[in-house]
């Protein structure tokens, strides 16, 4: 409470106030303006020298708000409070030309003859009238808070911030919200907010309590709600809580950005749609001369993206932790990997790709449940995460080659990516005391062990003897790898890129394009033999060595044509790979002429369309606009039939005043009765008993009202 502090400023009597004092000395000194001040502080020291929130010293004065201590300096105290200006100033400023000069200084100044008020007495007034305002309406409060007294930005005073908290009582507001009940908002507001969480069937009522009564039944499981978490009143809805609000918007604001994604990725394919198509038929009229085809891969659509990456959370965050400035997605699929660095493995299935317009990725879904819990009784990170298998940048890519039969394989050639980077920037053991992930302190029995990627010092619990391999690091054979480093680095040796896909000419299409809009353009070669490079890991020496690998391709006729081919054998240096046959090239060709009649169909089917839709909106147009002269036709007629019908009335009545010579009738009419029929009587205009109350002073019929209306 500050009244206090506002007493000890505008108060009169008993004690005077600074104000009435400071009004005192300027009436009682107004010819001497030397020593005014000092006698403004001496006067208001001998009132209040023994007030609990003023003190006061040689060059001023000081006042203890609730907010902190201000110190008001003496000098120009009684000069600036008298506020008098000079008639001839005030003249000028009346006859000024500006116009917001003249609205401040209106003429009326000038025929005021009375003494001019002060400036404390100015502000006085208006403080009391701006009191008075408020008490009259519902005011709600901003509370506002100092960060420091410096007036900087990004400074806070943390013994200044707690002191106006304690003065302006908010922790008190706190603790009785959090008591009862910490969001109360009016059952629609809560609706419009928040129905994007639930479904509309779930979201159907009569009436806003309806409705907010459903949505918090299906959200109930989501924000873990308890037994008398939330109330429902008349007209509001009572959240105890405030972390199930936090909930309800941490979901919201999921919702949105999913939503807003999912829009984003439908325009972007929208947008892009025309240039697939183009891509589609130049891919596959100039794949058809080489190679042999299946029916669905002639006829099925490009869409670039079929794992929904915007929405696709898990493979997008691990991608997008090693992207480049300005880096975005062209191409993103689920297909199969040979690794040529270790055949014995065979196919690695359900490979995420994810092809950006600088670089090719390759992630990969491990799940390890056999993985032990740590001791801390956590989830061990190994027993589900993602792996980087390959990371090639496009302008390492020199040459596309596919082979001449109807398989899916496809092979990128990569140029390999020069030395190792060297172990130096591994931290030394004397720096670090403790595990960098766990915190535990190192001892005798708890000893440190370096992290073969990024050279952090661990514990062996958060750095386990592992089985994963960093070749960028010159690290080809298992070792440790703390958690954070989990398949954030390629696993796998350098070597060409065989991928296995249903949407190789896909693939190779926008790989193609992306790499002619950097002026990098390979030519796509067609062989049954390709030739492959790779690194490989020596067994006996344990040593790296370069390998070439041959993939040898076949066509045999007892594969199904939905077969995308399958490895037949595997050799250190040769891969044979059996393909299906492939559709007749008179049956391609009866596809493409019939695609592109279906081609013309549809545009001439658009045409028509159009032209149609152009006929319709013209007999619209045309409806429209007889339906608007109709109704203005109408309203004409029936204004002239209203004043035609005004006319005879006014006729018919002149007629019949003047059969009785100019006479009005006497009121021969009946007394209505007092409890059913209201008061009547004569219209003053024409005598009969028709009168009813009217606007008009005199009593008037409804035909006299309207004739003289």
């Amino acid at each position: 409470n500050n009244k206090i502090v506002c007493d000890l400023i505008e108060l009169k009597r008993p004690a005077p106030g600074l104000l009435a004092i400071l009004d005192d000395v300027c009436a009682s000194m107004h010819a001497q303006s030397k020593g005014a001040d000092d006698k403004f502080v001496q006067k208001i020291s001998e009132f209040h020298s023994s007030h609990a929130h003023f003190s006061s010293s040689s060059n001023g004065f000081c006042i203890s708000h609730y907010a902190g201590d201000v110190t008001y300096e003496k000098h120009g105290f009684t000069s600036a409070n008298k506020d008098t200006l000079i008639r001839d100033l005030l003249e000028v400023l009346v006859g000024s030309d500006n116009k917001f000069v003249r609205a401040l200084y209106p003429a009326a100044m000038l025929q005021d003859t009375k003494k001019p008020t002060t400036t404390g007495f100015k502000m006085k007034t208006q403080c009391a009238e701006l009191v008075e305002a408020l008490m009259s309406c519902n005011p709600h409060y901003v509370r506002c808070l100092k960060p420091n007294d410096e007036k900087k930005s990004d400074m806070f005073d943390g013994k200044r911030i707690v002191h106006q908290i304690k003065y302006l009582g908010l922790l008190e507001n706190i603790r009785v919200r959090r008591a009862g009940f910490a969001y109360r908002q009016e059952f629609h507001r809560f609706n419009d907010r928040f129905r994007i969480l639930v479904p509309s069937k779930h979201r159907a009522g009569k009436t806003d309590k309806d409705i907010c009564k459903k949505m918090l039944k299906y959200l109930a499981p989501k924000l873990e709600l308890a037994q008398g978490d939330v109330q429902l009143g008349r007209t509001k809805l009572f959240i105890k809580r405030p972390e199930t609000l936090q909930d309800a918007e941490d979901l919201r604001a999921q919702r949105c950005t999913t939503a807003a994604e999912t829009i984003q990725a439908a325009w972007k394919q929208y947008r892009n749609r025309e240039h697939l198509v183009k891509l589609r038929h130049s891919a596959n009229k100039y794949v058809a001369k080489f190679k042999d085809r299946r029916r669905e891969s002639m006829i099925r659509p490009f869409a670039a993206d079929y794992i929904s990456y915007h929405t696709n959370e898990l493979v997008r965050n691990h991608v997008e932790t090693n992207w480049a400035a300005g880096e975005c997605m062209v191409y993103a699929d689920r297909l199969a990997l040979l690794p040529l660095g270790s055949l014995e493995t065979g196919l690695r299935e359900n490979v995420f790709c994810v092809l950006t317009d600088r670089t090719l990725y390759l992630v990969e879904h491990v799940s390890n449940p056999a993985a032990p819990p740590l001791k801390s009784g956590a989830a061990n990170p190994l027993s589900q995460y993602m792996s980087l298998l390959r990371q090639v940048p496009l302008s390492a890519v020199t040459g596309i080659s596919m082979s001449k039969f109807a398989d899916n394989f496809l092979v990128l050639h990569c140029r390999h990516p020069g030395t190792v980077k060297p172990q130096a920037d591994w931290l030394k053991d004397s720096t670090v005391s403790q595990c960098m992930r766990c915190k535990s302190s190192f001892g005798l029995f708890f000893r440190r062990h370096h992290c073969r990627q990024c050279g952090g010092i661990y514990c062996n619990e958060c750095c386990p003897e592992g089985s994963f391999t960093v070749p960028s690091r010159g690290v080809h054979e298992p070792a440790r790898v703390c958690f954070d480093c989990v398949g954030t680095e390629p696993g796998l040796l350098w070597g060409d890129v065989v991928l296995q896909t249903f949407r190789k000419t896909e693939m190779m299409a926008i790989v193609s394009d992306t790499l002619r809009a950097q002026d990098k353009a390979t030519e796509v070669q067609f062989s049954e033999s390709i030739g492959c490079q790779c690194e490989a890991v020596d067994p006996q020496s344990k040593s790296v060595q370069q390998r070439k690998v041959s993939l040898q391709f076949s066509r045999s006729r007892n594969l199904p044509e939905s077969s995308g081919g399958h490895i037949k054998s595997v050799a250190p240096d040769c891969v044979s790979i059996v393909s299906p046959v492939g559709v007749p090239v008179e049956v391609i060709e009866r596809q493409r002429k019939l695609e592109q009649q279906r081609k013309r169909e549809r545009a001439e089917q658009r045409k028509r369309e159009m032209m149609e839709r152009q006929l319709l909106e013209q007999e619209r147009k045309e409806q429209r606009e007889l339906e608007r002269k109709e109704r203005i036709r109408a309203k004409k007629l029936k204004k002239k039939q209203d004043q035609q019908r005004r006319q005879q009335e006014e006729a018919d009545k002149a007629a019949a005043i003047a059969k009785r010579g100019g006479r009005r009738p006497p009121t021969a009419a009946a007394k209505p009765s007092k409890k059913t029929a209201p008061k009547m009587a004569a219209c003053q205009q024409c005598g009969c008993n028709d009168y009813e109350p009217h606007p008009f002073k005199k009593p008037t019929c409804a035909n006299c009202f309207h004739a003289h209306v």
